[in-house]
């Protein structure tokens, strides 16, 4: 029997909300690095950007789906590296079908820990690359996962997700 599908939700620094549907969730820790030979996986984040008629500022921001590892990407025990053309082709997929309202969100990759906390590379990474950026940060351990708010200068850490019920 299907399960009905669930979302889970967070309050966003900025007023607004995050949510995430609970099968997303499952597509991302399907990669959890669970045995010691598993290596880092990762990928984008699509989705909505929500306003309420101010030009400029987003309200909250709905995933609805996430490219996945390819193997043009590097891959290792404690990196990822998106080489891919897939990834961009996935959001540029969602954006067409979705009549140019589906979007790049963020960002995802695993861990090898327990409670997952980004590493000084990631940090860096975030600097350069979304500079000026509202994004959704997500790292996938193996026990929990960190789930952040990237306000356009740093990661919000937003705790756990809750049921929206």
């Amino acid at each position: 029997m299907l399960q009905p599908e669930t979302d889970l939700i967070s309050k966003l620094p900025s007023g607004g909300y995050l949510i995430v549907p609970t099968i997303l969730m499952d597509k991302l820790h399907k990669y959890q690095q669970l045995r010691f030979s598993d290596k880092e996986a990762g990928g984008v984040l699509i989705g909505y950007k929500r306003s309420h008629g101010i030009p400029g500022s987003v309200t909250h921001f709905e995933l609805t789906d996430c490219s996945e590892p390819d193997w043009f990407d590097k891959r290792s025990k404690f990196g990822f590296i998106r080489r891919s053309y897939s990834h961009l082709k996935k959001i540029m997929d969602a954006w067409v079908a979705s009549n140019e309202e589906q979007t790049y969100l963020g960002e995802w990759h695993t861990h090898p820990e327990p409670h997952p906390f980004p590493s000084r590379d990631d940090i860096s990474e975030w600097k350069k690359n979304l500079q000026g950026k509202e994004a959704v940060l997500i790292i996938i351990g193996q026990q929990s996962d960190w789930i952040a708010y990237w306000t356009g200068s740093e990661a919000v850490s937003l705790g756990s997700l809750q049921l929206d019920i």
